[in-house]
């Protein structure tokens, strides 16, 4: 009987695993599965199946609690839920990995639902967001697997039908009615494909004559669907050091060269652009993923280890120049800022859990709060702050709307505050090659 018992359990394990390895990844074109949700919060019934829905516009809306980003656009989502009304159901949707052979995994899968409830409740960042119901998922992750994860979109149509998947800027007003009229539109598609970043930027292969030194600089266009990255590394094996750009901007790329060389740290509010051609730095009203796929770029430097960093960046510094046909300098502007200034004669701690350094803090504020906005955080504090630790504010609250006065009121617990004022600083200037 036992051996029977035994039989049957490892039988039905091979169907489950067989079934999972042929679970195909959803694409444009597919009709949906037909999945029973169960885990649902502010939700009016106890489960979901998006067939519920049959006649309308489903847009499914990848989020996680961890994803800033992905908050800042549910207050919109809600809106165009609104607007819409029982045209569309916007479905925000938080799928992870499925881990059932892990006991530990099973008791915090069962105690997801309430702590997801706990949080959105708790966090007033997060319940102001949104009214909208939210899926918890496992059964999801096989279909989707093959997509970045978060600030996805999948839009299906009133049939079933996958007609989209997309990010984020592509759910609007405009796009929603075309969909709604049966206009499809041919969408890039937001996908992710595996990438190995420790092989060359161009593979040689053994019809081709190889690179003719050890050490070399070399660019290419955008790889597809690769995820943006870059790496810099030293092989002591091989007495090489090397740097890996994939898929960045113009910008992203020298950021990294005058990150290292330790002259200015880029931000979005202090590199100026002042080319004839403007569209390969900024979207000018092209979708991210459609810009991105045409402006961003890859680029490889190997040189000897001996190199010291500064000379190693500025030599890829004039590479980029040479290749993107710009002249890039450090110039100093006087120009809007923010001024990071002390209250008092020392920091104080904030009783939220970031921690970090005065650098730290100014490093948040530029990337968190003022992104997107020309404006650039200047230090004025005069503490000899020396790199001590501290508690400050939770910037992520703050995402994608900054309000001066929220910021500073928090700020101020540490004795520390933020004014708008003209200043001479240094910032970084991108021309074309030509320009004097």
């Amino acid at each position: 009987m036992k051996k029977n018992f035994l039989f049957m359990a490892l039988l039905c394990l091979v169907f489950k695993q067989t079934a999972v390895a042929q679970v195909r990844e959803l694409t444009v074109g597919d009709k949906f599965p037909d999945i029973e949700f169960n885990n649902l919060i502010r939700y009016s019934k106890s489960k979901l199946r998006i067939s519920d829905f049959k006649g309308k516009l489903v847009i499914l809306d990848f989020w996680s609690t961890g994803c800033g980003s992905c908050i800042a656009e549910m207050p919109e989502m809600g809106r165009l839920q609104k607007y819409f009304g029982n045209k569309i159901r916007i479905l925000p949707i938080n799928s992870i990995q499925p881990k059932s052979s892990s006991e530990e995994w099973v008791k915090t899968f069962k105690r997801w639902p309430k702590a997801m409830d706990s949080a959105w409740n708790t966090n007033p960042n997060l319940y102001k967001a949104s009214s909208l119901p939210t899926i918890l998922d496992t059964a999801l992750y096989h279909y989707v697997k093959h997509l970045p994860g978060v600030s996805v979109k999948i839009w299906i149509d009133k049939e079933g039908i996958i007609r989209g998947i997309t990010g984020p800027d592509y759910v609007n007003e405009k796009e929603i009615k075309n969909m709604l009229e049966g206009k499809f539109p041919k969408w890039r598609i937001f996908k992710k494909v595996e990438y190995d970043y420790e092989q060359p930027l161009v593979r040689i292969d053994s019809n081709s004559n190889p690179l003719p030194k050890q050490f070399y600089s070399i660019g290419s266009t955008h790889k597809d669907y690769v995820s943006s990255r870059d790496i810099y590394d030293v092989d002591t094996v091989k007495g090489t050091k090397r740097y890996l750009g994939i898929n960045l901007s113009i910008t992203g790329l020298y950021g990294k060269c005058y990150r290292k060389t330790g002259s200015v740290t880029p931000y979005e509010s202090n590199v100026f652009v002042e080319t004839s051609d403007s569209s390969r730095f900024f979207r000018m009203g092209r979708y991210y993923e459609e810009w991105w796929a045409g402006e961003s770029y890859c680029f490889e430097k190997v040189a000897p280890i001996n190199m010291p960093d500064s000379i190693f960046f500025l030599s890829m510094k004039q590479e980029l120049d040479n290749q993107f046909g710009i002249q890039s300098r450090i110039e100093n502007r006087k120009v809007n800022c923010l001024l990071l200034k002390a209250i008092g004669t020392e920091i104080r701690n904030n009783d939220k859990s970031s921690v970090g350094s005065l650098k730290q803090l100014i490093h948040d504020l530029n990337v968190n709060v003022l992104s997107g906005k020309k404006l650039i955080i200047a230090d004025e504090t005069l503490l000899a702050e020396n790199g001590r630790k501290f508690n400050y504010p939770e910037l992520s609250d703050y995402y994608d709307h900054m309000d001066l006065n929220k910021v500073n009121a928090a700020l101020r617990v540490m004795g520390l505050s933020l004014e708008e004022a003209k200043r001479v600083v240094p910032v970084i200037v991108l021309k074309d090659l030509k320009s004097k």
